[in-house]
This record gives C-alpha cells, sequence and structure tokens, in this order.
C-alpha cells in the first residue's frame, strides 16, 4: 500500500494542471460580453465558481484504496464575475472566463446572483490583493479555495462547497495522509506559481485627484487705509467751535 501510495503521489504530480479526462460542459461557459460598469441588471449577475480536479480523475478511483475514504478530486477553483475569472496562484490573476491554465473546469456551480457593481467588486479585490500575496500562498492553509470562499461570501452572502475547502485537512487526517505531505509541499511551490498575478490594485482603484498645496494662513495685520479728512463745518471764521454750559 505504500508503494501505491507513493505511485499515486507521482501521478499527481505529473496530472497536475493537465486538462482533465472527463468534463462537465460548463452550462454558461465561453466569453460573455462585457457590461458597462452603469449598467447594473435589476435581476443581477451570476457568480459562478469553475472547480477544476487538479488529479485528472485519479484522486477519485484510488482514494478509498489509499485513503480509507472517497475524495472526488483535487480541488482548485476559480470565481467568475462578470465574463472574468478570478483565481489566487502568484497572487491574484483575471482570466477570460474559462480560459485559465487549468483547462476546462470539471464541474460548474451556479452560487446565485449578486447586485454588487462592477466597480466595488473591483474595489474588495484590491482589499484582497493586500492579504492574497504570491508570498502568501499555502497549499493546506491559504489556497486558491480560501480565496474563492471569501470572495463569493461577499459577492452573494455565502461561500464555496466545505468539502472543497476542507480537503487538505480531510486528506492529511486520513491514515495515509502524513505521507502525502511531502507531494502535498511540491504541489504547493507549482500551483503558488501559477498566473503572472496580473490583478493591478492601483487601476482597479485608481487614486483620487490631488488637493491643492496647503498654503497657511498669514499672520501680519491687514494694511490700513490712510485716514478721511474731517468734515468741514459750514459758517464764518473756520475755527475750532467750544460749546460751554450755562
Amino acid at each position: 500500500r505504500g508503494l501505491a501510495l507513493l505511485g499515486l503521489a507521482c501521478l499527481l504530480q505529473h496530472g497536475r494542471c493537465a486538462a482533465p479526462a472527463r468534463t462537465l460542459s460548463p452550462k454558461s461557459g465561453g466569453r460573455r460580453a462585457k457590461k458597462g460598469r452603469s449598467a447594473m441588471s435589476e435581476s443581477g449577475e451570476d457568480v459562478l465558481l469553475h472547480v477544476y480536479d487538479l488529479s485528472v480523475g485519479i484522486a477519485s478511483a484510488l482514494s478509498p484504496f489509499l485513503l480509507g475514504k472517497q475524495v472526488g478530486g483535487i480541488w482548485h477553483t476559480g470565481v467568475v464575475v462578470y465574463g472574468k475569472e478570478y483565481y489566487f496562484g502568484h497572487g491574484i490573476n483575471i482570466e477570460a472566463a474559462g480560459e485559465t491554465p487549468f483547462g476546462r473546469p470539471h464541474e460548474v456551480i451556479n452560487l446565485g446572483k449578486t447586485h454588487i457593481p462592477e466597480e466595488l467588486v473591483q474595489d474588495l479585490l484590491a482589499d484582497l490583493s493586500t492579504s492574497f500575496t504570491p508570498e502568501s500562498y499555502s497549499l493546506l492553509y491559504h489556497n486558491c479555495n480560501h480565496f474563492s470562499n471569501e470572495f463569493c461570501t461577499f459577492l452573494v452572502g455565502k461561500g464555496i462547497p466545505e468539502h472543497i475547502v476542507g480537503l487538505p485537512e480531510e486528506v492529511l487526517n486520513s491514515p495515509f495522509g502524513q505521507l502525502l505531505q511531502p507531494v502535498l509541499m511540491q504541489m504547493e511551490q507549482h500551483l503558488g506559481n501559477v498566473g503572472s498575478g496580473n490583478f493591478d490594485p492601483a487601476a482597479a482603484r485608481p487614486s483620487p485627484a490631488q488637493e491643492p498645496a496647503y498654503q497657511p494662513r498669514s499672520h501680519s495685520p491687514p494694511p490700513m487705509s490712510p485716514p478721511s479728512p474731517p468734515p468741514q463745518r459750514g459758517g464764518g471764521g473756520g475755527g475750532a467751535v467750544f460749546c460751554k454750559n450755562v
């Protein structure tokens, strides 16, 4: 059984990121026409989860014998909204829907509709990019499925299926899970470098217009106008007039 486990490890290592032998055709795949940012439909925008099996079907076939339980696949996910697919690897990546390096998805799950405008979606991704960095990728604790789960929670108020997010822990807790750790580490090194991290948070969130430079107030007193001449009194001599109480 140990040799068979190592054989599975080798197959997983060579089969990852290949197009799956059996796929379920996406119900709404293909490139979708881009909508204007202000043209938000009242009916909402579909949020799709593209699910890929990195084991190319091997995990489903051999997991009952090697792990003592059925594992449907080694899952990678991407989130599709507004005609684009977002996934986490070497940072946050953005591709046309269904045109990622992982080939055609094994399954497409419709998670519901979002009424959040596209510009706010870009703002959220800019925030997520500060924590989902290339250096932070971990196959067990901070992977593509954790990104999809957090992103979808914002979009539709719920995460992705638990069996996808919890797969690494499920495998490690199996009788032979610890023997898979060297293979998982190799997969982590590979998957953490997938994509170019082409999502640009600076472009998604343009900087505000520059404010005018601060100018301190002047404390010097305002210039004084010259005194006006005294009014001229009518009458004779032009001298000063004194009043005396009697």
